[in-house]
């Protein structure tokens, strides 16, 4: 072993060593540096420590660095430890940042240590997916004919990635001298310079998917504040005015809407500048977008029409509104008008849809560039749809249904579409696109729940075409519960009734809770002669054990009760189903007591526990398990057992009975609360009748120390006839009392000296 003084000369020697290759390193990083050409592209990433999103966002950026001459800088506004060493794997320079609430402020703050010929911006909640257009863009010389580039940012409405909204965003410029940031809330860089290019670059975005209303609500307070703070101070800045409308929307502030498009409306009256008229449009659809969510809809028509009047509108926000006159025209009921409009929609959708130079400028509108976006086209063709069918026709349906992409996990549709649908189903005469329809919606989850519940509020509500919906559901595939209920339904009403038989073993051999069927089906069999309790009582113990089960963690103590008492109004059989039942019944009624003040109830409810739970058991233990091996049966049946013991010997053997009690109460929790209630009110029981008792004797005691008194007046009176009736009564109930036979000798004392 090497001596104290080694070991320490050893440390430093390795010391020094280390210290020289880290420094070596650091020196071939620098020269690296020294040497690395003038970057073509400096790329700035605000960090604000997202570790969901950051490494997948740096990851997209690896391409870039790659084949183009680039560097990165990340502002780090806020990141831990372990998310700055992320960082670190990447970045070329990382510049802490103390957040002031003003984003140009950060974003100056990367743009000002840029060093490229050009600037590209990213956040860590976003992306790339398709990056080929920039690659080329820089690697074929392209980008020094253009001052500045654009490229498509998609915005998910769902973490699904299902949905989107795509918007041409400016995150691309040549570096000047003045280049800068503005704005405190949704910064943009400026001046813009020459001639744009458009690349179909794609960065995904999730950011604006928020886990609850609560952190919703946050970001848009946030956003909302600093945007009145710049209108106020730059009221003439129409861009302030127009993203304050957008966060409005996010958070459906109607009234705040209508306002501020008014406002707007108003103080940009005079603006005609083409790049200024795009932006009047996002007015106008935020009033319409208010008007309809406030179902305010005869002012949204007024709208409407002072919207077309005014020619600075693009042609974007033109299709926008001629979709919301369809929407609103179809809530007034004007059918004709309704179609109309949307007809123009898509008319607009498909003379523009190809025009890309065109729509790339009319997008930069916000809410008007959401015009074309899936969503609004679904909207289009479910509105189409339901105006069809109000109208008992469905043209539009057959021509629209493959169009609304059912084979996705969200279905966009118009919001009135399955109210609309029910009707029109249930008032247009029958079509095989009903059936077909149906069946889409039957293998989409959450169509057919909210399908299904309006046909039930139709079937509440007794309306006309009742009969038809029954049908189309009858023709469905399928084995849900509502299928089965349909089936038997429109069997009655069309006074099939050699169906119904068969229909009802179908309903009990699928359905997957049968306690829960609907009274009118009961009623359909009553009608018919159809005995229910053959088909309960065919369902295989084990499938009926678990139905009992399910049916009592799903529903309330009454609502299991009352299904008991209905099952016995068709009992005719002494069958262990119902036994099994009313077992379940028994304990349920038990855990469903809180308040045990009543000794007797308690003890019939035990009592009633105890004799079903083992007449059930019984049928399926040996009768030598319970005698000799106990613990082997369920806690709930030695349980049982123990409670019936202890009711047997209640009288004979009370320190029996007590230690029957006490095994009862530690086998079981469930059940503990019962029992030691009922131990409770016993005891409080027996002091109650030794009460009562003592009671009576002093009355007793009371009574007969009075008629005592009355004998002994009697015989002061020499009322000796009568002293001896009262007295031989007394003796009924005293028969051995000394003081009563003393009395009866003073009586015939008296009698002798009377010579009676």
């Amino acid at each position: 072993m090497l001596p104290e003084h080694s070991i320490s000369t050893y440390a430093v020697f390795w010391k020094q060593i280390l210290d020289k290759i880290r420094a070596g390193e650091d020196m071939s990083k620098d020269n690296k540096k020294k040497n690395r050409k003038k970057p073509v592209i400096s790329i700035s990433l605000l960090a604000s420590n997202r570790k969901e999103t950051t490494r997948k966002c740096l990851d997209s950026l690896q391409p870039i660095m790659e084949q183009i001459p680039s560097e990165l800088i990340i502002v780090d506004t806020g990141c831990d430890e372990e998310q700055r060493q992320v960082l670190e794997e990447y970045a070329d320079q990382i510049i802490p940042f103390t957040w002031c609430g003003d984003f140009s402020k950060a974003r100056n703050v990367g743009l000002e240590a840029a060093s490229g010929e050009w600037f590209l911006y990213i956040d860590d909640d976003e992306w790339f997916v398709e990056i080929q257009e920039i690659l080329n863009f820089f690697k074929s010389g392209n980008y020094k004919r253009f001052g500045y580039a654009t490229y498509i940012q998609r915005n998910f409405l769902d973490l699904e990635g299902k949905h989107y909204s795509d918007s041409w965003v400016s995150r691309m410029i040549r570096l000047d001298k003045d280049t800068c940031f503005k704005s405190k809330i949704h910064e943009y860089l400026h001046p813009l310079r020459g001639e744009c290019a458009g690349l179909h670059a794609i960065v995904h975005h999730y950011g604006y998917i928020y886990s609850n209303a609560e952190e919703k609500f946050r970001h848009f307070q946030r956003n909302s504040v600093l945007l009145k703070e710049m209108i106020e101070e730059e009221p003439d800045v129409m861009r302030w005015w127009v993203q304050l409308m957008q966060e409005y929307r996010s958070v459906n502030e109607h009234q705040d809407m209508l306002t501020l498009g008014e406002e707007g409306l108003e103080r940009f009256k005079d603006r005609t500048l083409y790049s200024e008229r795009i932006d009047i449009g996002t007015f106008y659809i935020g009033r319409l977008t208010a008007f309809i969510g406030m179902e305010r809809y005869q002012e949204g028509l007024e709208e409407c029409m002072r919207a077309f009047e005014d020619k600075r509108n693009t042609d974007l926000c033109m299709a926008c509104i001629c979709l919301a006159a369809g929407e609103i025209h179809y809530y007034l009921k004007h059918w004709s008008e309704a179609e109309k409009y949307t007809l123009e929609y898509l008319d607009w959708y498909k003379k523009l849809k190809d025009k890309e130079k065109q729509l790339f400028v009319e997008k930069m509108a916000l809410l008007v560039n959401e015009a074309f976006d899936e969503l609004r086209i679904k909207k289009a063709y479910s509105l189409l749809i339901c105006i069809d069918l109000r109208q008992h026709k469905t043209e539009y349906l057959k021509e629209y249904l493959p169009k609304l992409q059912w084979e996705d996990s969200y279905v966009y549709l118009f919001e009135d579409m399955m109210t609309t649908l029910t009707e029109g189903m249930a008032r247009t005469p029958y079509e095989e696109i009903f059936t077909q329809l149906v069946n889409i919606m039957n293998k989409h989850g959450g169509l057919w729940g909210q399908f299904v519940t309006r046909v039930e509020h139709w079937e509440i509500s007794q309306r006309e075409g009742l009969e038809r919906l029954m049908y189309i559901l009858s023709t469905v595939e399928g084995k849900e519960e509502y299928l089965w209920h349909a089936r038997i339904r429109s069997a009655a009403m069309r006074e099939e009734s050699e169906k119904l038989p068969q229909l009802y073993q179908d309903y009990f051999d699928h359905v997957e809770h049968i306690f829960d069927m609907r009274p009118v089906l009961k009623d359909i069999a009553a009608e018919h002669g159809i005995m229910l309790e053959e088909y309960y009582l065919g369902i295989p113990m084990g499938r009926w054990m678990n139905q009992v089960r399910d049916y009592a963690v799903a529903h309330t103590f009454a609502d299991f009760k009352k299904t008991w008492d209905e099952l016995n109004r068709i009992k005719t059989k002494d069958d262990i189903h119902y036994l099994f039942y009313e077992m379940w019944t028994a304990e349920l009624e038990l855990l469903a007591e809180k308040n045990w003040n009543d000794f007797s109830h308690c003890k019939n409810l035990l009592l009633n526990y105890a004799s079903v739970t083992l007449d059930f058991n019984k049928r399926y233990y040996r009768q030598e398990i319970f005698e000799m091996y106990r613990e082997l049966l369920p806690l709930s049946v030695q349980t049982a057992y123990w409670l019936h013991r202890a009711f047997e010997t209640e009288e004979k053997d009370r320190s029996y009975h007590q230690e029957c009690l006490k095994n009862a109460i530690g086998l079981y929790p469930e059940l503990a609360d019962a029992v030691k209630a009922y131990i409770r009110l016993r005891g409080e029981e027996q002091i109650r009748k030794e009460q009562e008792v003592w009671k009576a004797k002093r009355e007793l005691w009371e009574l007969t120390r009075n008629i005592k008194v009355k004998i002994r007046e009697l015989l002061d009176k020499n009322m000796l006839e009568e002293a001896d009736t009262v007295l031989t009564q007394l003796k009924t109930m005293l028969p051995h009392d000394l003081e009563v036979v003393t009395l009866g000798l003073q009586i015939k004392l008296k009698k002798l000296e009377a010579g009676c």
